[in-house]
Formats: C-alpha cells, sequence, structure tokens
C-alpha cells in the first residue's frame, strides 16, 4: 500500500501535505503546487484564466472540496492584505476618462498602489467587474 504524501482527516477537514512545502508555504508535487495537482487529479483540468484558491486559506490544504478554481481576477479580492476594494476600483476607472484623466502614477498616490497596479485596473486584469465568487 502507498503512503500519502498527505493527512486525510475526515471529507470535511483539511487534508495537509506532509512532504515539501514551498517558501510561502503551498505544498510541492512535480514541479507544481500540491493543491493545484490535486485539483486536477480530483477535480479535473483547471481552467484557463483561473486559479485554485483554498476555501479554507490553509496553504498546504490538498481536500478537494476545499479547492476552488476562480478566475485570476477575483484572487486579488481574496487577497487578506489587499487596499482595495470593487468600490475604489470603480472610482480608479474614473481618472482614466476626461474630464478626471490622470497620468497612472498620479492615481497611485492618490489610493496608495503602485502604478502598475493602476494600469492593470484600467486593463481590466485586476478587479474587474465580475460575478461574486465565494472567499
Amino acid at each position: 500500500m502507498q503512503e500519502l504524501s498527505y493527512s486525510k482527516a475526515g471529507p470535511e477537514e483539511c487534508w495537509l501535505w506532509k512532504n515539501s512545502l514551498d517558501p510561502d508555504g503551498y505544498g510541492r508535487k512535480h514541479g507544481t503546487s500540491a493543491h493545484r495537482w490535486m485539483y486536477d487529479q480530483e477535480i479535473g483540468k483547471i481552467p484557463k484564466g483561473h486559479a485554485v484558491v483554498h476555501s479554507c486559506k490553509i496553504k498546504h490544504c490538498v481536500n478537494p472540496k476545499h479547492l476552488k478554481a476562480i478566475p485570476l481576477g477575483a484572487v486579488a479580492r481574496r487577497a487578506s492584505t489587499t487596499k482595495l476594494t470593487m468600490t475604489i476600483a470603480r472610482k480608479i476607472r474614473k481618472y482614466q476618462e476626461f474630464p478626471r484623466k490622470k497620468t497612472q502614477q498620479e492615481v497611485g498616490l492618490m489610493f496608495g498602489i503602485n502604478d502598475s497596479t493602476v494600469a492593470c485596473i484600467w486593463a481590466g486584469t485586476l478587479w474587474a467587474e465580475q460575478p461574486d465568487f465565494p472567499v
């Protein structure tokens, strides 16, 4: 019988990865994150433009019931350290157009973010209008 690389607790509990972890605390398996590997094995192919996130917010959990694929733009909304909200992102977008037109650097200084974040919001790759996703 092959030994599991994770502790398989009850079906609703976290299954914690027991092998190598990366510096950020995510499990590693075959050159990828263990949770992405588990999603691929148990749920299916990760949709293009999506990230696999943990509903439990435990980085080395690999329980398929705790894993969800969400659009990359929605990942920023889940980050506990983010300074932005969708309301602020909408305000930032308004500075892209006349008569409020400002540079990305000016807008970044106004909201305490860097100009590359402003560029991504303006391009719709961060904080794009999307349906709500569970956090």
